[in-house]
């Protein structure tokens, strides 16, 4: 059986832009236990519609100790995204941590 985290809003990227995300698991996690697997979706949300929304995350993921780090590129200006990474401990359990994602046309702050 799996766990959702509650998904965590990310400060708008810049279309372009190029930031790691991390999914932070420690807090879930006991001692003894490590991240032996990840799986990483990235699902477009929203009215503007991106085709391929892996592109995105089309970068390894990195797993830090308790935390996975997920690259997202900015490639779509008004992309919504949902990055979810699915993170399976050696105890057997699964938590899922999700990732809001908003891109902002170039030269646009707000």
């Amino acid at each position: 059986m799996s766990r959702r985290l509650p998904p965590t809003p990310q400060t708008p990227f810049i279309l372009g832009e190029v930031h790691d995300i991390p999914f932070r698991f420690g807090r879930e996690m006991t001692p003894d236990e490590t991240i032996v697997d990840v799986d990483v979706q990235c699902l477009s949300v929203g009215t503007t519609v991106d085709p391929t929304p892996g592109a995105s995350v089309a970068t390894p993921h990195e797993v830090q100790g308790t935390q996975v780090v997920q690259r997202f590129s900015a490639l779509l200006a008004h992309g919504r995204y949902v990055v979810a990474v699915t993170a399976t401990l050696s105890s057997g359990r699964v938590f899922i941590g999700e990732a809001l994602c908003f891109v902002l046309p170039v030269g646009r702050l707000t």
